[in-house]
């Protein structure tokens, strides 16, 4: 092996081992720090602040347990399969936009549902992001300038808005509402984007939000047609939510804004106005922001919102809980020493067997675990006992591998090969091998995280992680040590490398 080749491949491997421990370290010191200041105020107890560098599954380490009762719009508790599964497709993209926290939502009977999220301990923070409807509007505001917070009710054709006993007609200012408002979102809608700047009227005034009645006719784009969104940095230094439509939502908002620069444009969320930005330009492309006073949660919560889409039905909660683990710290703390004390039968069997180049393998199984949790930690990927069993499965493939590989060295020494030249052949014959093995296990893990749900995906997302991961173990690291090695006088050995006497030393 060359000397640059040699290098590639050590390069590499730091590259890799700094990723698995920097990342974590650093998004661990953030948290702890944060936490820190939390337990300084008074907002947290000490006990509620501890955390962890890998998440852990409900079964691990607990969570929310939340049960709702599913009604239909019009107030029925009937709701149809196909509004359930709906339902719960749109609820597991909220919790875990991802995929990879391994949240459980399964529907209970007809109408109900259960659903646990590992690792949260507020259910008032899970229950907020679950219940809120998300259903976004644009509406035609046309020359008034609607402020945030104001709240807009939709008139069906013919239909009247109340009398003047209550409130007043579409487009005017109705019945106050208890809460004030002091932010007005004039800004502007110019090409690509909605300035969230505000006026300096509104910026000096407060007024309590109004309600706004107008005609469904002037509803110009709903979030159905939404195509993506997602967190974004503002132009003034705040944040946004960047989104773009499909074709059809991009056609008829490219129609919209060239026929109407210079009037105003509400977006409305949940019936209550977000911003309402003054439209420059035509703007062709089907993308802009959604802006206003975020902060970085808010703006990333009304994204997610966005991206999975509203509500089919109403829900109505009728549990909720912060549970403990399932499983007992001492059952957990065996089932650690169970998996130990395999690994280490597991590195002695390949040290009694292979001698020097089995210290290797288990020099490479070492890495391998230490670059498997460094993935777990820097991706927030959460870990739970199917998971385990997915991590203890690749560990296997991994053995596997070095097994088959150091066979093949075997069999290209004992036909009169140099150690070099045999290592060379053996990792060349070795490869299709396991590839072949660890493709279709790949393939298999892959199906099982589409077609399955909660612990079937967390097994498979584990088991995909540990795979790769184990490839890379046995084809690179394992390969350099033992060309490392291979230059060396232990080399010259061979009952050291339990690779028989018949091959030649050089």
């Amino acid at each position: 092996m060359s000397s640059s080749k040699r290098s590639w491949y050590w390069g590499v491997i730091i590259i890799i081992i700094a990723f698995c421990v920097v990342i974590p370290l650093l998004k661990h010191q953030a948290e702890s720090n944060k936490l820190k200041l939390m337990v300084t105020k008074g907002e947290i107890t000490q006990e509620e602040a501890k955390i962890s560098y890998i998440n852990l599954g409900l079964d691990l380490a607990g969570g929310v347990d939340l049960l709702y009762q599913a009604q239909s719009p019009s107030g029925s508790k009937e709701v149809t399969q196909d509004q359930m599964v709906g339902l719960v497709e749109i609820i597991r993209r909220r919790i875990d936009p991802e995929g990879i926290k391994e949240p459980i939502v399964q529907q209970i009977g007809n109408d109900r549902l259960n659903i646990q999220v590992p690792g949260e301990t507020d259910p008032e923070k899970v229950k907020e992001r679950i219940e809120q409807t998300a259903l976004m509007r644009f509406i035609d505001a046309q020359d008034d300038h609607w402020l945030a917070d104001d709240i807009v009710i939709l008139l069906a054709e013919g239909e009247e808005p109340p009398d003047e006993n209550g409130d007043q007609p579409a487009s005017s200012e109705g019945t106050q509402s208890d809460g004030e408002t002091s932010a007005a979102e004039e800004g502007t809608v110019d090409g690509e984007s909605a300035d969230g700047e505000s006026s300096d009227e509104a910026a000096t005034s407060e007024r309590k939000a109004k309600t706004i009645y107008v005609p469904a006719d002037r509803v110009i784009l709903e979030g159905s047609m939404l195509k993506s969104a997602s967190l974004g940095l503002a132009s003034y230094g705040g944040y946004q939510v960047d989104i773009s439509f499909d074709r059809a939502g991009s056609r008829i908002f490219a129609e919209y804004t060239a026929r109407n620069v210079g009037r105003h444009l509400a977006i409305v969320l949940d019936d209550k106005v977000i911003s309402c930005p003054t439209i420059q330009s035509a703007i062709p492309h089907g993308s802009g922001f959604i802006s206003g006073d975020f902060t970085a949660n808010e703006a990333k919560e009304l994204a997610i919102l966005l991206q999975s889409g509203a509500l089919p039905v109403k829900l109505e909660i009728l549990q909720s809980r912060a549970v403990g683990p399932s499983l007992g710290q001492e059952s957990i703390d065996l089932s650690v020493k169970a998996a130990m004390i395999g690994l280490i039968f597991v590195m002695l069997f390949m040290i009694v067997y292979y001698r020097l180049v089995g210290i290797m393998a288990d020099l490479a199984l070492c890495f391998y675990a230490f670059v498997f949790m460094g993935v777990l930690s820097s991706f927030g990927v959460t870990l739970t006992l199917p998971g385990i069993a997915g991590f203890i499965l690749s560990l296997g493939m991994a053995v596997d591998a070095n097994v088959i590989i150091f066979e093949r060295i075997k069999e290209e020494i004992n036909i009169g090969k140099t150690y070099r030249a045999a290592i060379e052949a053996g990792f060349e014959r070795a490869w299709p091998a396991i590839l072949d093995g660890n493709v279709t296990t790949l393939i298999t893990g892959m199906v099982l995280y589409m077609v399955g749900s909660g612990t079937i995906k967390g097994f498979a997302v584990t088991l995909n992680i540990g795979i790769l991961i184990s490839m890379f173990s046995a084809l690179i690291v394992t390969r350099s040590l033992i060309y490392i090695w291979s230059g060396t006088l232990a080399f010259q050995k061979p009952f050291l490398f339990g690779f028989g006497t018949t091959g030649r030393k050089q």
